[in-house]
């Protein structure tokens, strides 16, 4: 069934599709195969940041966002908005990336957040965003950093919706590294004990 969803996607995105499956103010509707929607977002010609950040925005229960560089100020904050209302935000993060200083770590970590790393990986660099264990957002999610940043770079995204059996693969994979994974607090604080 993945194959099939697969093979929709990469036949009919040719086709222009750019759409929000969040929002009114997207360009055009999303693509649909069978039950299944694809809504694309590229920096350039999209709504990129909006379509992302929309999607988002709409969580009803829970966000997954596991990504190699998080520069992303904007959605830092929306995360941070989901988890103020109750929603259950679980963050994965490069180790030696966000290690450096120039992603958006340390505003996670004051926003009450504890990014993981996953403990036994030399790098991390899936990047992908689930919500509600059901839609998935695949591609660059969270390294534009600002609108400025989206003018400059090259990016882009794909929404999955009502993929349930490609969503439990996702799900799966990512509960595997974090069940294998600790935070950069608790990673801080064993440094500083040394």
């Amino acid at each position: 069934m993945q194959f099939l969803y697969l093979l929709a996607f990469w036949v009919l995105l040719p086709l222009g599709a750019s759409a929000s499956l969040f929002g009114d103010d997207c360009p055009t509707a999303p693509i649909t195969a069978g039950n299944v929607t694809f809504t694309t977002a590229f920096t350039g010609t999209d709504k990129f940041s909006q379509t992302l950040l929309n999607a988002v925005r709409n969580a009803k229960t829970s966000i997954k966002v596991i990504t190699h560089n998080f520069y992303s100020k904007d959605l830092s904050l929306a995360l941070h908005e989901m988890a103020r209302q109750g929603k259950q935000v679980e963050i994965i993060l490069d180790r030696k990336t966000n290690e450096n200083g120039y992603s958006e770590l340390g505003f996670l970590q004051l926003m009450s957040h504890n990014p993981h790393y996953v403990k036994d990986k030399e790098a991390q660099l899936q990047d992908y965003i689930i919500i509600d264990d059901n839609i998935l957002i695949l591609g660059t999610i969270a390294a534009i950093h600002d609108a400025d940043d989206e003018a400059k770079s090259s990016a882009g995204i794909v929404i999955i919706g009502n993929a349930p059996e490609l969503a439990k693969k996702y799900v799966a994979n990512f509960q595997s590294l974090w069940d294998n994974s600790e935070g950069f607090k608790e990673l801080k604080e064993q440094k500083n004990k040394k």
